[in-house]
């Protein structure tokens, strides 16, 4: 039982949180990071659906994932400039 975790999505549940977007930030993080904690150390998958331009935090997931003796996969799609304009643009 994969858990599909959003960050934007635990982000969107915190109140007021267009009011503080950097704090929401940290705080959607940290909650995504405790969230995928106790799911994996259940036996589960987490799969985190998003590019993640913070290096810190991509570390900090690797490190939760060696913690709990689960295997970390990162994979990134590469597409060209335009193609990526173009992506973020239909999903408006």
């Amino acid at each position: 039982m994969a858990l599909n975790l959003d960050i934007d999505t635990v982000r969107g549940l915190l109140g007021a949180w267009l009011d503080h977007p950097t704090e929401a930030g940290h705080l959607a993080r940290e909650l995504a990071a405790a969230m995928a904690r106790t799911h994996l150390e259940a036996g589960h998958d987490v799969v985190i659906p998003q590019f993640l331009g913070r290096p810190e935090f991509i570390e900090q997931l690797e490190l939760l994932a060696a913690s709990v003796e689960a295997r970390f996969i990162e994979v990134a799609l590469v597409v060209d400039r335009q193609r990526a304009l173009d992506a973020f643009a239909e999903r408006q």
